[in-house]
Order: C-alpha cells, then sequence, then structure tokens
C-alpha cells in the first residue's frame, strides 16, 4: 500500500492536531441559531439520514466533549446543507498551509493520451476514521439528543 506517514495516519485513524488542548463545552453554552418548521423536518431528516449511514450516533455526556453549533446553507437546487460548524474548534487547531491547485496548473499536467475520471466525492468525507479519543470534539445536539460524529465505512486493510 504505501509507507507514507501522513497517509497512514489518516487510513488508519485521523488523530485531530491540536496546538493547546480544547475546552470542553457543555449543552447550554452552544450557541445554536433557531431554526423555523419547515427548517426544523429537513434538519430531523437529515439527522435520520445520517443515523442510517452510520455516520453519526446517540451520544452520552462525556468529560471534556465539545459540542458544536450546526446551521443551514442553501444550496443552488433550492435545497439545504447542514453543516457541523467546527469554527470554534478551529481555533484549537494547528494551522497548517493548505495550497489549492488552480485550473491552470491542472491542465498543464494533462497530456495527450492521459485518462481522467470523475469520481462522487458527496460523502467522502464520511469514511475518514477519527481516532477514539478525538470523537468527544465532534459532537453537535438536536432535539436534546447529543449525536456523535462517526465512521460510516469501515476500512479493511492488509497487513503493512
Amino acid at each position: 500500500m504505501t509507507g507514507d506517514y501522513e497517509v497512514l495516519n489518516i487510513v488508519l485513524r485521523l488523530k485531530l492536531d491540536f496546538a493547546c488542548k480544547p475546552n470542553g463545552v457543555s449543552p447550554c453554552s452552544i450557541n445554536q441559531q433557531k431554526f423555523g418548521k419547515q427548517q426544523e423536518l429537513f434538519i430531523n431528516k437529515e439527522i435520520e439520514q445520517l443515523h442510517k449511514k452510520n455516520v453519526i450516533e446517540i451520544s452520552l455526556d462525556e468529560q471534556g466533549q465539545h459540542i458544536s453549533p450546526i446551521f443551514l446553507r442553501p444550496k443552488s437546487d433550492n435545497s439545504n446543507r447542514l453543516i457541523l460548524n467546527l469554527k470554534e474548534r478551529s481555533k484549537y487547531m494547528t494551522y497548517i498551509q493548505f495550497k489549492m491547485d488552480t485550473l491552470y496548473s491542472i491542465l498543464q499536467l494533462i497530456k495527450p493520451n492521459c485518462f481522467l475520471i470523475s469520481l462522487d466525492m458527496k460523502d467522502v468525507y464520511y469514511s475518514v476514521p477519527i481516532k477514539e479519543e478525538h470523537l468527544k470534539y465532534l459532537k453537535n445536539m438536536e432535539q436534546n439528543r447529543l449525536h456523535l460524529q462517526v465512521v460510516s465505512f469501515e476500512m479493511h486493510l492488509p497487513m503493512i
């Protein structure tokens, strides 16, 4: 497969890279947006779908947990996207510079007789496994229940 430390670290269970230890947040202290009836129905449906995909599960209170609010963003097809707001948590993360390739730089890589594929990446981030001890930092609360972000797909890897 690979011997690359970074790749193996992500594939075998992602460890959140904290610059300093985050403060725990109680359910009472999160600033949760108020939603209308239609938005509540959408959120309930989305949370139900995430449960069915095994992306989230109902969680118990635990020491040092961090609860993030959720919000909705409109999509181009007039539906909504459910977002877990991790902005507060980002304050504790180690800053890593990320360089996004431009369309121009990508086009420079394509040569005659190259093969291209199209991938549906809609739910791909659900497949990134998180280290067990860091799951408490990926919680949200809806309908007075804590939901824990978990992995949806089991990854079976060969022994390295």
